[in-house]
């Protein structure tokens, strides 16, 4: 996957991002942010390709700045952080995405 589209994804995240901040947060809810901290880490694989350490850097850069939280890139996840997972998966089109929401996590697949 080219930078181009893991760009599109990593865009396409933020407003998502900025939409679940809006909303506000009940108890056990995701909170990827608050009070100007970021509440959650974005954990990708160990073996990075160019277009995933470029989108996680993006992604990473935008919710900074969404926020003024400092978002981390890490390689697994972080005792009492939401988690943002980076991953590729076979979605059947190199330019198609999907975002998965759970209680403590929210995962992105792009397609490769």
């Amino acid at each position: 996957m080219n930078c181009i589209i893991f760009s599109k994804l990593v865009v396409a995240l933020s407003f998502v991002a900025a939409s679940a901040m809006v909303v506000a947060a009940k108890p056990k809810d995701l909170v990827l942010a608050q009070d100007n901290m970021a509440r959650a880490v974005i954990v990708v694989p160990e073996e990075l390709d160019h277009g995933m350490k470029y989108a996680s850097k993006e992604l990473a850069d935008y919710l900074n700045k969404m926020t003024q939280g400092r978002f981390m890139v890490n390689d697994e996840k972080v005792s009492g952080l939401a988690t943002i997972r980076l991953k590729y998966d076979d979605l059947g089109n190199d330019e198609a995405f999907s975002i998965k929401v759970g209680k403590k996590e929210l995962t992105i697949i792009g397609g490769g």
